[in-house]
């Protein structure tokens, strides 16, 4: 196919693909309550998506979550308009939820950019950090439409293009994938329990506070990997944050904000369905999740209407990791003082281990 440039579709695609592979910085437009924001994030394009790490807490993984959707431009660096060179998108972003496309999108990403190898690390194996605010996630920016511009082929030029699923560089490295997959499969690591973040000193409540228990995180963390997570946190709520509570049926509450209402239920729910997904390809035995919490907690937790308590229920991450996962042991903190349910929780932990 041929335009007014005289370039057809086979050189356009070729074009475009150079200039993804040759850049390195996307930056991410997004609006929400607070306003329009724009970050510059480095990318890696494979699989039909711009992959990058950022932070549960930052404003434009926040306001993308809550829309549903976001803008992106690449631009080539140039001392003239006549070399103006880039690539403008719209799309959503998501957080990747699944170990294999995380360890073969990360093969790709430490491929450009070697000194992130401590990230990568850390994301493939993940530990209990009291450093919650350097914690990053990794997010795919989908494009739903992109129009290319090229000076060079004339002034003003732009069109509506289709990039390829992978670029040249991703193709040269997507049977890496598969090695590193099998290494870390293979790995010779402690059992992995899941345990809610601040229990582990992570300063990760509404008010920056953490509930760390020793006994969890020293005793406990000596024989198990432990696994931080905070739902309200890692949702994007950030940390300090205006306090939730569950409000309505107790079979089926919902996630208010208590004094601005926001309810943030859809956003907690769709977090939900990805950590669960990324929980059970690690291959957790266990749960520890912190009580009382609207998130985390296990059992009494408080369910309004209006200014009443109506009910006792369950957290929202909690009622879906029991129902998802109903084959692991789990307990709150509190538990943990009574002897007999803690070996019992222990030895059911270990012996699942064996089974994952």
């Amino acid at each position: 196919m041929n335009d007014s440039s005289g370039i057809d579709q086979v050189e356009l695609e070729r074009l475009v693909a150079d200039l993804i592979d040759t850049c390195s910085t996307m930056v991410i437009a997004t609006t929400g309550s607070k306003g329009p924001w724009a970050a510059p994030v480095y990318y890696v394009w494979t699989a039909g998506s711009f992959w990058f790490f950022s932070s549960p807490e930052s404003r434009h993984i926040s306001q993308a979550l809550d829309s549903g959707q976001a803008a992106a431009s690449i631009w080539k660096d140039s001392d003239s308009w006549r070399k103006i060179q880039g690539l403008q998108m719209t799309g959503n972003i998501r957080m990747s939820g699944n170990l294999k496309e995380k360890t073969e999108v990360s093969v790709c990403y430490l491929e450009k950019f070697p000194k992130a190898a401590s990230i990568l690390r850390d994301k493939l194996r993940p530990r209990p950090s009291a450093k919650t605010k350097n914690r990053v996630f990794l997010y795919a920016f989908s494009p739903q439409k992109s129009v290319y511009t090229n000076n060079e082929l004339g002034f003003g030029f732009r069109k509506t293009v289709k990039i390829r699923s992978t670029s040249r560089k991703a193709d040269e490295q997507a049977h890496k994938g598969h090695l590193v997959r099998v290494a870390y499969q293979n790995l010779q690591a402690k059992p992995r329990l899941g345990v809610s973040a601040c229990l582990l000193g992570e300063n990760v409540r509404w008010d920056g506070s953490n509930k760390y228990d020793w006994y969890i995180r020293e005793v406990l963390g000596s024989c198990f990997d432990l696994i931080p997570v905070c739902p309200e946190n890692e949702c994007g709520l950030g940390v300090p944050r205006e306090p939730v509570r569950l409000e309505g049926n107790p079979e089926n509450p919902r996630l208010v904000a208590k004094k601005t209402r926001v309810d943030f239920t859809d956003r907690m729910q769709r977090w939900i369905d990805l950590r669960l997904e990324e929980l059970g390809c690690l291959g957790i035995s266990g749960f520890i999740f912190k009580s009382k919490s609207p998130s985390c907690g296990l059992q009494n937790v408080k369910v309004f209407q209006g200014d009443d308590m109506v009910n006792l229920g369950r957290g929202l991450f909690a009622a879906a990791l029991v129902k998802r996962i109903p084959r692991i042991p789990v307990a709150e903190e509190n538990d943990m003082s009574d002897p007999g349910w803690k070996a019992n929780f222990i030895e059911l932990a270990f012996n699942i281990s064996k089974y994952l």
